[in-house]
């Protein structure tokens, strides 16, 4: 009984090992995914720093300055958060 558990242990130490060899095809289609969902947010990120600007340039005094600056915080977290998602739940 004490050996079984020993090579049980053993066998549950060994790494894992796939039954298929990956597929480069697989592969390559996953890294498309990711550079389409990278360009995204970046497209994103762009946008905001865009209405940031453009809400900066119309702002008339400090606290419009403010509003700019709180909106393109909460956009931007946003953003994060959205990021953070598709990571952990990929398309």
């Amino acid at each position: 009984m004490r050996c079984f558990i020993v090579l049980l242990l053993a066998a549950l130490a060994l790494p894992a090992t796939a039954a298929d060899p990956p597929n480069p095809a697989d592969d390559a289609k996953s890294r498309q995914k990711m550079k389409e969902r990278l360009l995204r947010h970046v497209e994103a990120r762009i946008k905001v720093l865009e209405e940031l600007h453009a809400c900066i340039g119309a702002a008339a005094d400090m606290q419009a300055l403010g509003a700019c600056h709180e909106q393109e915080r909460r956009k931007t977290k946003a953003l994060r958060e959205q990021a953070r998602a598709d990571l952990l739940l990929p398309r």
